[in-house]
């Protein structure tokens, strides 16, 4: 078994490092080790390293972002456009040789290229395109096409096979050359719960060709309301699963957070190496979990490379009735966490001034914090965790194999659930039928009317709901309170793309906890105190308007017209920074064989209200070369910068014309070594701007 397991060993280590310089994977290869064997870039010459071209793809969308990083197939570099668009580019000079459309999302976290053929996941499965020109190959697969799932993550491919991460319906298996299904290994149950129930593969999986075995990391179980899930035998949310190649047999799991009510999943493609050990050698699977774990296995023996990794720590229980929730959450010591979950407003929070202190009471006078605390009805909860720690790109590799390095982002979160109006809903599902018939129009009228649909929605749906009796029709409410919290009460929460804007779901509110905001009219001018156009309410029109609160909740729920949602949302403060002291973002390289962390620093800086403010939001990642640098982007300073792997020092960095979007690559074309990197800003809370620029770097003095 020994010699076997050495000579699949020397295989794999063949296949690495007779690889060109090709790269040909989104993550690099299948192991996803974002590791380059490339070295002609040192911190001896970095000062060298200047921008050579600038690609402009055309297409930009307000708040969204490109999260796929580019690949190379020896001739062409291979980028993806928001608009379902695949670019085959000339290495050299960044000058358009072919683009292709497809159905949108194109390679939303990436795609590979093998034999001529780039596949490339979207909503209808995985479509397979020529290198030579961006026609579809129909002579392989189904007419160019494998499944017709929604995948968002790069597939996998060995020997005559094509496997296929869905976000819905587990990794499918088929037969690269007719499209003939070889299995599907579901990962959700058939059965579902009312508010989705899925569990999803998001971020990525590998696949280690020594063992012949899949790896993915899966999403929780249908998102932060846990009083409609069903119980299910193997529950695989949130976990890190092994999966067998050959007939899609689970052959063992990993469960980071049981019974996940936070959206604490496992982020990122796992990770595959080898490491050497006093035991001897070792092949490791590596996840990062948003909780900042760091779950590292041993692919043979199947058990946690780190004996006592971590332990189970009690935490409360749910106050919802039917929530299904543990005793006990894993708190890994080895390695120890690389980020945090539990909240202290002592130490968590930055209190600049008394002004800061009078601010942060205010915003949390509804809310309880501890670690695992269960999202309530009846108050917010405050947490870590939610943009990471750990985020979607995954690790990299170092080049000596020792470590791994990761951007983590480490700021709070509310966590809050509320009731909603079930006619409201209705009607809103209802207005969505109107925004399909604007999707299915071409021409531009109608096209331009689609974008202002949200507002067409909102109003078609008050519109309809403020003619009913008693739950609607309210004079003061309507006058007073719907300008902010909607005809029906339904709110407004900004997600994270935005920041904190939170006026809050008024329908149920008297059936909870939160009465307490209108039990007189102090209270209620006291909830009040941040909105700057809250209008003056005498005590009459208070007591008329609480009369209709109760009155309109008793009707509600008499007839079983509420239904329990939840979202989370960002915890700023009152200058629309994060709460927690800085850092907010940085890097960390953990030591694999013993678990201890080698260095961890602040990742990106800029002045912030006159400040300088070192570790920065971020949602790029990291590119290693052999050379011992690495390469790393995303901050919202706008900046890609490199580092000493074995120190993190900063060596080098350069401005982007926006935030860069994903982790860079590189490759060698004429001898010359580049770096690319997708700077395309983003949708998420802190990017400035957007943009549609691919970048490529190259030394000054290298002569393709």
């Amino acid at each position: 078994m020994k010699k076997k397991f050495l000579a699949l060993l020397l295989l794999q280590f063949l296949i690495f490092n007779i690889s060109n310089s090709e790269w040909t994977h989104s993550n690099k290869n299948f192991n996803s080790t974002r590791l380059s064997e490339l070295n002609e870039i040192s911190k001896d010459n970095i000062n060298k390293l200047e921008q050579v071209w600038i690609y402009n793809s055309g297409s930009i969308k307000k708040k969204n972002t490109v999260q796929s990083t580019p690949i190379f197939t020896g001739n062409y570099l291979i980028i993806s456009t928001l608009h379902g668009e695949i670019h085959a580019i000339k290495p050299d000079d960044g000058t358009l040789v072919w683009k292709t459309k497809l159905q949108a999302p194109v390679g939303r976290r990436g795609f590979v290229y093998s034999d001529g053929v780039i596949f490339v996941p979207t909503r209808k499965g995985v479509v397979a395109i020529k290198e030579k020109d961006g026609s579809i190959d129909t002579e392989i697969g189904s007419k160019g096409y494998f499944g017709q799932d929604i995948s968002l993550v790069p597939p996998i491919i060995f020997k005559n096979k094509i496997f296929i991460a869905t976000l819905n319906n587990g990794i499918n298996s088929y037969n690269i050359n007719d499209g003939s299904l070889n299995w599907i290994r579901e990962i959700s149950p058939k059965k579902i719960a009312p508010s989705d129930g899925k569990i999803r593969i998001w971020s990525g999986f590998s696949f280690d060709e020594v063992t012949n075995t899949l790896f993915a990391v899966t999403s929780n179980m249908g998102g932060i309301v846990g009083n409609d899930r069903i119980k299910i035998e193997n529950d695989y949310s949130s976990s890190l699963i092994a999966i067998n190649a050959d007939d899609g047999q689970i052959e063992w799991s990993f469960q980071d957070v049981k019974n996940d009510l936070w959206d604490f999943d496992i982020a990122g493609p796992p990770m595959i190496t080898d490491i050497s050990t006093i035991e001897g050698e070792k092949r490791v699977v590596i996840a990062l979990s948003k909780t900042g774990n760091v779950i590292i296995y041993d692919i043979i023996s199947k058990k946690l490379l780190h004996k006592n990794a971590y332990k189970l720590i009690e935490v409360p229980k749910s106050d919802l009735p039917n929530v299904m929730t543990s005793d006990f959450q894993k708190r890994f010591t080895k390695p120890e966490p690389i980020s945090k979950v539990y909240f202290n407003p002592k130490v968590d929070l930055n209190l600049i001034n008394n002004k800061s202190e009078e601010y942060f009471e205010f915003k949390l006078r509804n809310t309880k914090y501890g670690i695992f605390r269960p999202p309530s009805l009846n108050n917010d909860v405050v947490t870590f965790g939610l943009h990471g720690g750990p985020s979607w790109p995954g690790p990299s590799l170092s080049a000596d194999r020792e470590n791994i390095i990761t951007t983590v982002n480490e700021y709070p979160w509310f966590v809050r659930l509320f009731y909603r109006d079930k006619i409201f809903s209705k009607l809103s599902i209802y207005s969505n039928k109107i925004e399909s018939v604007f999707d299915k129009t071409k021409n531009i009228k109608n096209k331009e009317a689609r974008w202002a649909n949200n507002e067409i929605r909102s109003k078609y749906a008050d519109r309809i709901y403020s003619i009913l009796p008693i739950i609607g029709n309210n004079k003061i409410y309507q006058s007073k309170c719907a300008s902010c919290h909607g005809v029906a009460g339904q709110g407004l929460m900004q997600n994270e793309s935005y920041g904190d804007k939170y006026y809050p779901t008024l329908a149920g509110i008297t059936l909870t906890e939160k009465a307490k905001n209108i039990k007189n009219l102090k209270n209620f001018l006291y909830a009040h105190k941040y909105e700057k156009n809250f209008m003056e309410i005498n005590n009459s029109e208070f007591e008329e308007l609480k009369a209709f609160f109760y009155k309109r909740d008793k009707i509600l729920n008499r007839f079983n017209l509420l239904a329990i949602n939840g979202r989370w949302q960002l915890f700023l403060d009152e200058n629309k920074n994060p709460a927690s002291p800085p850092p907010w973002g940085k890097i960390v390289s953990i030591n694999i064989k013993n678990g201890e962390k080698a260095w961890e620093i602040p990742f990106g800086e800029e002045k912030i209200n006159n400040k300088i403010v070192k570790g920065l939001q971020n949602f790029g990642g990291i590119l290693n070369i052999a050379s011992g640098i690495f390469f790393a982007t995303g901050t919202t300073d706008e900046n890609i910068y490199a580092y000493e792997t074995s120190t993190g020092i900063k060596i080098w960095q350069d401005k982007l014309p926006a935030a860069g979007s994903a982790p860079p690559m590189t490759f060698k074309y004429n001898n010359c070594q580049y770096i690319i990197v997708n700077a395309t800003g983003g949708r998420f809370f802190g990017f400035k701007k957007n943009a549609d620029a691919t970048i490529a770097y190259r030394l000054n003095n290298c002569k393709s």
